[in-house]
């Protein structure tokens, strides 16, 4: 117990011997404290927005009639690939590695595997996204933009054109400029 004590004291010394000679700034508590809401806010849009961007491509892929067509041979994946909304994924991609960043900056990172703390995120992504895509969510926007006619930067334009195959009544026509691939099938 005294060798603690006796540690401290010149711990303690050692410190105030760099505060004295000014090589030590202290700074504000309020620094720290903007700092832990700042991260945390910054988890939490970057969270939301993952969730939001998960589920816009996987309404890209139904919108777009994307999965019906995989067992017909090796040109319709070149159609396909040619018709993945890229933009769509470097947004992913950008928000995964931004949390990456953010929570290894977080205290509880340290205590438990990387891993397993950015794989739990993940897949706590994934479910919400899936869940936002299984209910009425996109067709809501979709249709709250067709009828009002606002233009929001991206939204719109991936919603209402890019997005837009459900809405028209003749399936074969690409009419709406989405990506939608027509004469899948053996007799193409």
């Amino acid at each position: 117990m005294n060798w603690r004590k006796n540690m401290s004291d010149k711990l303690k010394t050692k410190v105030m011997e760099q505060i004295r000679a000014n090589k030590v700034k202290m700074k504000s508590k309020w620094l720290y404290i903007a700092k832990s809401i700042g991260l945390k806010s910054g988890l939490g849009l970057s969270f939301v927005l993952l969730v939001f961007f998960i589920n816009a491509f996987f309404f890209y892929i139904k919108a777009n009639g994307l999965l019906l067509p995989l067992h017909y041979g090796p040109s319709t994946w070149q159609e396909i690939l040619h018709s993945l909304p890229y933009d769509v994924i470097l947004i992913i991609l950008v928000l995964v590695l931004f949390l990456n960043y953010i929570i290894k900056k977080f205290d509880f990172s340290y205590s438990h595997p990387f891993v397993i703390i950015f794989s739990g995120v993940i897949l706590f992504a994934f479910f919400w996204a899936t869940v936002l895509f299984a209910s009425n969510f996109n067709y809501t926007v979709q249709n709250m933009l067709l009828e009002s006619k606002t233009d929001v930067p991206f939204f719109s334009d991936f919603y209402t054109r890019r997005c837009g195959m459900m809405m028209n009544e003749n399936p074969t026509s690409n009419g709406g400029g989405g990506c939608m691939m027509n004469n899948f099938g053996p007799g193409r």
